[in-house]
This record gives C-alpha cells, sequence and structure tokens, in this order.
C-alpha cells in the first residue's frame, strides 16, 4: 500500500497543495493516507481485490488465500487506528456516488467532464485525486479516470 509523505507535499509550499492538505486535515485522513507499513503485497492485493462493505450489518468482508472472512466496522475502523470521533462519520460507500459530469466546476473545460477524465482537472482537484488514488481508492479503474468514491471525497 502507497502512503503519502506529508512533508514532502508541505515542502512544496504551493498553496493548491496546501489546500488539499488542509482538506485532508479537515477530514481527518491525514493519519491514514501517512500509515506506512511492510505489508505482504500479495496478501494485500487479494484483501484489496475482494473487500467490500455491507451496509445492512455494517460489516466488512474480504477473502485472501480463499478464506472469506468479516468483521464488523466499528473494529475495522479502531485496527485501521480511527477513534471515536470517527464513529459519527458515514462509511463514503453508503454516500450517493457523484458522477463526474455532475461536477463541472472541477475541470478546467466544463464540456468534458462527462468523460471524468483527471487531465482536465483544476489543480486543486488533480492533486486530491492523485493522493486519494495512491492511498485510499486505489482499487477501481485507471489512474487516469476519476471514481466515483473519489469526487465525493473531493467535494
Amino acid at each position: 500500500m502507497k502512503y503519502i509523505d506529508w512533508k514532502y507535499f508541505e515542502d512544496m509550499n504551493d498553496s493548491v497543495v496546501n489546500e488539499v492538505i488542509a482538506k485532508c486535515r479537515d477530514f481527518g485522513l491525514r493519519e491514514i493516507m501517512a500509515f506506512k507499513y511492510n505489508w505482504n503485497t500479495e496478501i494485500f492485493c487479494q484483501f484489496y481485490a475482494s473487500y467490500y462493505y455491507r451496509a445492512s450489518d455494517n460489516t466488512v468482508h474480504w477473502t485472501t488465500e480463499g478464506e472469506h472472512y468479516f468483521i464488523d466496522y466499528m473494529t475495522f475502523s479502531r485496527l485501521l487506528g480511527l477513534g471515536s470521533k470517527d464513529e459519527k462519520c458515514d462509511p463514503i460507500h453508503v454516500e450517493r456516488k457523484l458522477k463526474p459530469d455532475r461536477c463541472p466546476f472541477m475541470f478546467y473545460n466544463h464540456v468534458v467532464a462527462w468523460e471524468g477524465k483527471t487531465k482536465n482537472l483544476l489543480p486543486y482537484y488533480y492533486y486530491a485525486n492523485f493522493m486519494l488514488r495512491w492511498t485510499i481508492d486505489p482499487k477501481k479503474g485507471d489512474s487516469g479516470s476519476l471514481h466515483v468514491f473519489v469526487v465525493n471525497l473531493m467535494n
């Protein structure tokens, strides 16, 4: 799993990057995005390829080495280092998905928003997308396309 070296980005002293850093701090994402661990890449990939959140019973499910596992959402969040202040936050996967074409303000050219490609993003959204896709939401699609949950987080 990749992580963000916040000092590197802070040392850029770029106003747009600083705005993204502040938004990640406001959302309480800095710690999890900076989490660095020597993962077993094969097991981690199996987990990430198979995990899903089931809202009906508030559980997280995944499969590794052919074995199905599940855990309640609160215990899972505690294992990730999230605390009681995070209990009030909705899991992003239960939010209504925003499609890029519903967010034309994120793009230089509003007309191409429907494409949902990163090449047309304004700098703030480009950096936010990069950081989120690099860390907490790398699962789906190619890196040149916006993922709907990343769009949710960036707004």
